[in-house]
């Protein structure tokens, strides 16, 4: 659970990955880290040199799949798969590729999240995990720990992350929708300054452009004051480097109902705008862009002629029938994002400071709390394990992440 303490200057974040984070003076963007933070059983230590660009390092690691998966489990090695003896897990879901798993540890008691590849160790695998190496340094990234090697299927990876017990923010809007009520000002502008704070991050710190931020990969690691929460930007599978070329490239990557209105771009100014579609679909329940149904058997340039006539065009975030209303000062903050034209729409730092002065404080959260159905809302997917299961046993090891 997360925990502030509030100073004049400064306050700190402990995740429950065990990162501790300070915030240098009440408005920088500028985040440390005040203790290292665990790289979790294996890591890309050998991969990346943390004193080179990350961008760099990539391009001149050319490791194949098996030198890759026995190098980064080097730290340490299992004559026999540990994972029911330290761990007790059970699925959350499944797909194509593998499943996630609620993961808890016997002897720390702490949550985590694994994938389970069902499939041998393949580029994208890894590149996600290289992006979540290369984009991490904030409390608004999810934390990749590292890998639970089984060492009867070494190829098959079995990632860990932080555990995020309170969902997405697509989640968290269905709550609200349940109970039929609009979320109030004051928490989405406390979003959106998280969602430009983590922006301010991948493209000024990290050169990174995420290409499929929405909803569903913006996750709630906890609630804070007033029960207000603290997000973490999540899915870097299509995450890649900022370049001339990813610029010019004529490629649609990710979710298109939170893409811009400049078609097939992956661009910074493409985050901005789903940023800016966030927001629009948390006031008003649809982003900038909802496409009709297309013909599965319509040929592909006739799908998309259809996506580029497409209306892109934020609605105004105007007064209801319902009892809350919102300003039009966060309706132009968010139409700002959402600007038709790419070279007129902020950086993520402008747009940071855009938000800033409008996003609730530590005290204002205090005095304005959220509904405590709100904060203490049954999140899909969220198992209790018994006490029985979590005795350890003498076998039992520490937890590797903590």
């Amino acid at each position: 659970m997360t925990t502030t303490n509030d100073t004049s200057d400064q306050w700190t974040i402990i995740s429950d990955a065990s990162e501790r984070w300070v915030r240098i003076e009440d408005t920088s963007d500028q985040w440390t880290n005040s203790e290292d933070a665990s790289d979790g059983v294996t890591s890309f230590e050998d991969i990346f040199d943390k004193d080179s660009d990350p961008k760099d390092t990539l391009k001149s690691s050319e490791v194949d799949a098996e030198a890759w998966v026995l190098k980064s489990s080097e730290k340490i090695t299992f004559k026999e798969d540990t994972l029911t003896t330290n761990w007790v897990y059970r699925e959350i879901t499944r797909g194509g590729q593998g499943a996630i798993n609620l993961i808890q540890h016997k002897k720390s008691h702490r949550h985590y999240i694994m994938k389970q590849m069902f499939h041998d160790v393949d580029e994208e695998t890894k590149h996600e995990i290289e992006m979540f190496e290369a984009a991490r340094g904030h409390p608004r990234i999810l934390s990749y720990l590292g890998n639970l090697p089984n060492p009867s299927e070494p190829l098959k990876l079995r990632p860990v992350f932080e555990y995020c017990r309170e969902s997405d923010l697509s989640e968290y809007y269905n709550t609200w929708q349940e109970h039929e009520m609009r979320m109030p000002e004051t928490l989405l502008w406390h979003i959106f300054e998280q969602l430009a704070e983590g922006l301010v991050h991948l493209h000024k710190k990290r050169n990174i452009v995420h290409r499929d931020i929405k909803p569903a990969n913006i996750l709630i690691a906890s609630t804070t004051t007033g029960g207000y929460p603290e997000i973490k930007f999540a899915d870097f599978g299509l995450a890649q480097f900022q370049s001339e070329e990813l610029d010019k490239e004529e490629y649609g990557a990710g979710t298109w109902s939170y893409q811009p209105p400049e078609p097939f771009r992956s661009t910074k100014a493409s985050d901005i705008w789903a940023v800016g579609s966030i927001i629009h679909y948390l006031a008003l329940g649809v982003p900038p862009c909802s496409l009709g149904r297309l013909d599965t058997d319509m040929p592909i340039e006739e799908k998309k002629e259809k996506k580029k006539l497409a209306l892109r065009q934020p609605k105004h975030i105007c007064k209801g029938a319902s009892h809350l209303n919102y300003s039009d000062k966060i309706c132009q903050a968010m139409k700002s994002a959402c600007h038709f034209n790419a070279q007129d729409r902020p950086s993520a730092s402008q747009l940071l400071q855009l938000v800033r002065p409008f996003a609730p404080t530590r005290g204002e959260m205090a005095a304005s709390p959220l509904l405590e159905w709100a904060i203490q809302r049954k999140v899909p997917g969220h198992h209790e394990f018994n006490s029985w299961e979590l005795t350890p046993d003498a076998n039992t090891e520490d937890d590797p992440f903590t």
